[in-house]
């Protein structure tokens, strides 16, 4: 091999061998990396290019889900699936409005969390109760008993769930009365501006 000068020497490169401006380069990046974009790291010794996709995570999928409906009747000291049917957003498709379900689509941890508005126009409400199922069957549930009989209240709830791609999260809701009548969840009112009924979720960093 030629040289046009100097032969370079046989040795480590050292500070003082390379300009200054190869460090620390002569345009800043005014925006966020690309994920293709890429970092000279020192990987035990070893430099290696990595791309920014790796550096970091992301806070997706996520979802949001509420209830627009004409409002429906919870029956007294029963169960029920609570049918979010309108996304507001589903970042990675993760929400199926025709079950009505989250599934995460990928093996971690999520966030998610629910609000509902229960309303008695004879006010005989006793207690009321969010539950989160996972494929199908109970996972948890948050309990409220206010101190007397009330007409109307708003409960929220969330947690925190591992789980498989392939788990799938409901929301379902009960209402117990002092005279068995049953409850009404009314339709969210204000459309898109006011979600008083959802259910929401994020994928957690690990």
């Amino acid at each position: 091999m030629s040289y046009i000068g100097s032969k370079p020497a046989n040795k480590p490169v050292v500070a003082s061998d390379i300009d200054p401006t190869v460090i620390t380069g002569q345009t800043a990046l005014a925006v966020a990396p690309a994920d293709t974009d890429e970092f000279l790291i020192s990987d035990a010794g070893v430099l290696k290019r990595l791309d920014a996709s790796y550096i970091g995570e992301k806070n997706t999928p996520c979802f949001m889900a509420v209830y627009y409906g004409a409002g429906v009747e919870i029956s007294h000291a029963t169960e029920t699936k609570v049918t979010f049917d309108s996304e507001i957003f589903d970042e990675g498709g993760v929400y199926d409005t025709t079950n009505k379900r989250y599934t995460p689509g990928f093996v971690g941890k999520s966030y998610i969390s629910t609000g509902m508005f229960f309303y008695d126009a004879s006010k005989n409400i006793q207690h009321h109760v969010i539950y989160f199922y996972k494929n199908g069957s109970l996972l948890t549930y948050f309990k409220n008993e206010p101190s007397g009989e009330v007409k109307r209240v708003w409960q929220s709830a969330s947690l925190i769930v591992d789980h498989d791609a392939d788990d799938y999260f409901e929301v379902y809701v009960r209402a117990d009365t002092s005279n068995s009548a049953n409850i009404e969840v009314p339709a969210t009112s204000g459309g898109a501006s006011s979600y008083r009924n959802y259910f929401q979720g994020f994928k957690v960093f690990t």
